[in-house]
């Protein structure tokens, strides 16, 4: 590998030795010039970002719960349902399915974590 990389060295420099130094000069100008215009792409391009959050994240409704407050509160039942609900409906459009995707890879085991609540429901009940 390393006599390769010599040789490739070495048939590199005999090229640019055939050459004027006039004509390496605009080479390696054009380069430059090149390089140097592609970096100012590339920061107006950063400038000129918009940020978007992806489709359906957004700030989540944290309940708290209280270990002194029993699960059959009819309060928590409600939001566990009114949630499960409103996932279901997100699965019947594809706008509402791409957010339900978004939420469930931001958010992954999610429902789980309410099938789980709903089983502690039930099981209370």
């Amino acid at each position: 590998m390393e006599t390769q990389k010599r040789k490739l060295a070495d048939w590199l420099r005999t090229q640019s030795e055939k050459q004027a130094p006039r004509t390496r000069k605009i080479i390696l100008f054009s380069i430059a010039l090149f390089l140097c215009a592609y970096a100012v792409g590339l920061i107006l391009g950063a400038i000129s970002y918009e940020f978007q959050k992806p489709a359906g994240i957004s700030k989540a409704a944290v309940l708290r719960s209280d270990p002194d407050v029993p699960m059959k509160n009819r309060s928590t039942s409600w939001y566990i349902s009114k949630f499960r609900y409103h996932m279901d409906s997100l699965s019947k459009t594809s706008a509402g399915r791409i957010q339900r995707d978004s939420i469930l890879q931001r958010h992954p085991g999610i429902m789980d974590t309410i099938a789980m609540l709903e089983q502690i429901i039930n099981h209370s009940k």
